[in-house]
């Protein structure tokens, strides 16, 4: 179902309309960098390029708004927990890096 996990600022752990969605719940409901470069890298290797630069340049949207944070409230793409994560600029920087050298 389009739109399940994927909003506004990224893909969320949770299902956006799951009754277990808290978007402030850990593994249930944010955005977290890992994830994101996990399904981002498995789309690209399946040949769906233009769905996987859609949710990079998502990420990237977030983290500029956001900084660098843990992981993210996947409704409002407020930063939460840890303000200065070291994976989420990581991907940051890879996603980013990516997308240049694509010419995206």
């Amino acid at each position: 179902q389009p739109g399940r996990f994927l909003g506004e600022w990224g893909l969320a752990t949770e299902a956006l309309d799951s009754a277990k969605h808290t978007a402030n719940g850990y593994w249930r409901g944010p955005i977290w960098a890992p994830p994101t470069m996990f399904v981002v890298d498995g789309l690209r290797a399946a040949g769906e390029p233009d769905l996987a630069d859609d949710i990079a340049r998502r990420f990237l949207r977030l983290c500029a708004r956001s900084g660098f944070h843990e992981n993210f409230d996947p409704r409002t793409g407020d930063g939460l927990k840890d303000p200065a994560y070291t994976w989420s600029a990581s991907v940051f920087l890879a996603l980013g890096a990516d997308l240049v050298a694509r010419g995206g």
